[in-house]
């Protein structure tokens, strides 16, 4: 049947998924990376709620890092593999700990110049366009360091330099499909 039923007309319409063994593969590996996330939800909550009680707690958020090293670690295996086993979490925290802890430095001071530089351009009504921007661009960069984060715990033996290059070089040269 072609075209568009009339209506009250019942018609069959096919939900199979084309690739139904990756998609079946990504579920039955999903609950291991449902417990890094788990473990990376937890430590953020822990931060956070240190942070709500003695405010220069919040440097606590760098430890983070080696967590979503981790968590990288796993989700890069995963595509690579088209396995995981949950050791491989852990060995992803002790491979990529250091590098986690200086993306998480990063990201961490990335993030703070943002929220100063919006909160400093929303004091006065005629510098808001200036906070959009501030914003804007506080939004692209947190999908560069997506990019950065999978492309740095993929090759461990570049150094940041040269994985930022590259990080920065993957993103614009296919800008939609990194947004």
């Amino acid at each position: 049947m072609s075209g568009t039923p009339k209506p009250g007309t019942i018609t069959w319409q096919d939900l199979t998924v084309g690739d139904a063994e990756a998609l079946r593969d990504f579920y039955a590996n999903s609950w291991r990376l449902l417990v890094v996330n788990t473990v990376l939800g937890a430590a953020l909550v822990a931060c956070v709620l240190a942070a709500l009680a003695f405010p220069l707690a919040a440097v606590l958020v760098v430890s983070i890092g080696p967590i979503v090293a981790a968590l990288v670690h796993c989700s890069v295996t995963l595509v690579r593999t088209g396995n995981l086993v949950l050791a491989d979490a852990w060995s992803g925290f002790r491979l990529h700990w250091r590098r986690g802890l200086a993306l998480a430095s990063l990201g961490a001071a990335v993030g703070v110049l943002g929220v100063v530089g919006i909160r400093f351009y929303t004091t006065t009504t005629s510098l808001w366009p200036l906070a959009f921007l501030a914003l804007y661009v506080l939004v692209l960069l947190a999908i560069f360091m997506l990019v950065l984060w999978t492309i740095a715990i993929a090759a461990p033996d570049h150094s940041l330099s040269g994985v930022a290059r590259e990080s920065a070089a993957f993103a614009l040269a296919r800008p939609g499909q990194s947004l």
